[in-house]
């Protein structure tokens, strides 16, 4: 397989600049989602690497080669798109082999890689069958054996699962993830649902305005995100987001006020805040705690979601719009009722009123109850 090195990519069309020098080095066999909302840039930092559309400024290198000037179909990727682009008329067995059939592989040797495809993708019963007899995932499988078959050095996937409904999304989800161990290539995803990108990654690329905002694995995100934008944007429900003011400074913590009496000790770096500084406190759902002895504030229970083995209660508080808060499936709140809210120790995130994450610090034994106290993201 194949590492791929972007540097200093940029595109403009007329006067929008939908990329805006791009720096990235995906590695060798890695699984790398490029996550956003919708004109972020992630499907056209997809298409530059592909070669479908030419970039106004930079290099892309594919396996250490420079391929501004080569053709998508010589630059060793295969692509498989939102929509399936299967042939109607054509077979399963067909529809995989095309581009080896055009790309003139002798019969045998399409047969060897339409049938290998088709095993790893347990897809061999459906071979002989028109599309139009496949169910979504079905084809979605097919169409994803089309860029095995190719045996390239880079997977590009765009937005593969947005046709399929939530089980099936879920279900192709875990087949991707699989393929991938299966074949080991490397792989980059474009998608805008922060639920696959946290589930698929290796690393995420998190994207805004044409600009990547920050580099990491899924879990390095989701503890520490560098800004308040991929703080709110990655997790579900989001990061809790509390308006706050420096009222104290210690050397390794800031002391904070949520409102009149309400306060907060933040473990962080103090250097460059001072008293009177606004900042926002961003704390997860699972790190707030309902009926706490100490409760850091008081809200009103808005809206109840039980899910079975966890319940999400929103509660509406003068810091915030409102806060969502997970508890135990059994856990008990009702609509109108007024919870004391407490946070877990050492688990709050301060940002500064620019949106810039403020370094934490977090004691071992922290650590370790935050690591305790988190069950995971994949749900």
């Amino acid at each position: 397989m194949a590492n791929v090195i972007l540097r200093n990519i940029s595109k403009s069309y007329d006067n929008h600049q939908a990329l805006r020098g791009i720096n990235l080095k995906i590695h060798d066999r890695e699984f790398v989602v490029f996550v956003g909302p919708s004109g972020c840039g992630k499907s056209t930092l997809l298409r530059a690497i592909a070669g479908l559309i030419e970039v106004s400024e930079g290099e892309v290198f594919i396996d250490d080669k420079l391929v501004n000037n080569v053709a998508p179909a010589d630059r060793g990727i295969a692509m498989v798109f939102q929509n399936y682009a299967l042939f109607p008329h054509m077979s399963v067995f067909d529809n995989v082999g095309f581009g080896l059939k055009m790309a003139g592989l002798p019969r045998t040797e399409i047969a060897t890689r339409v049938r290998e495809a088709a095993r790893l993708l347990q897809i061999e019963n459906l071979l002989q069958r028109r599309p139009r007899e496949l169910s979504g995932g079905q084809r979605q499988r097919v169409a994803i054996g089309r860029a095995i078959v190719r045996q390239p050095k880079v997977f590009l996937f765009d937005e593969p699962l947005s046709n399929l409904d939530a089980a099936l999304r879920v279900a192709t989800r875990v087949e991707i993830a699989r393929l991938h161990r299966a074949v080991n290539a490397t792989a980059i995803y474009v998608t805008h649902d922060q639920v696959e990108a946290m589930t698929l990654a290796s690393r995420i690329v998190v994207m805004r305005d044409g600009l990547v905002e920050q580099v990491g694995t899924p879990l390095e995100l989701y503890h520490n995100p560098c800004n308040l934008f991929v703080a709110s944007f990655i997790g579900t429900p989001r990061m809790n987001l509390l308006a706050a003011t420096v009222v104290g400074l210690e050397r390794d913590k800031a002391i904070v006020s949520l409102g009149e009496t309400e306060r907060l000790a933040a473990p962080c770096v103090t250097d460059g805040l001072s008293i009177g500084d606004a900042v926002t406190i961003g704390v997860r759902p699972q790190h707030l705690i309902i009926g706490s002895s100490a409760p850091v504030f008081r809200a009103v229970v808005a809206a109840v979601e039980r899910l079975g083995d966890e319940t999400f209660v929103y509660a509406d508080h003068a810091i915030a719009e409102q806060v969502a808060i997970k508890i135990d499936g059994e856990g008990g709140a009702t609509v109108g009722e007024t919870v004391p809210v407490g946070v877990v120790t050492g688990t709050c995130q301060l940002f500064t009123a620019a949106g810039v994450a403020i370094r934490r610090i977090i004691s071992v034994a922290d650590q370790e109850r935050i690591s305790a106290i988190v069950h995971g993201f994949k749900r």
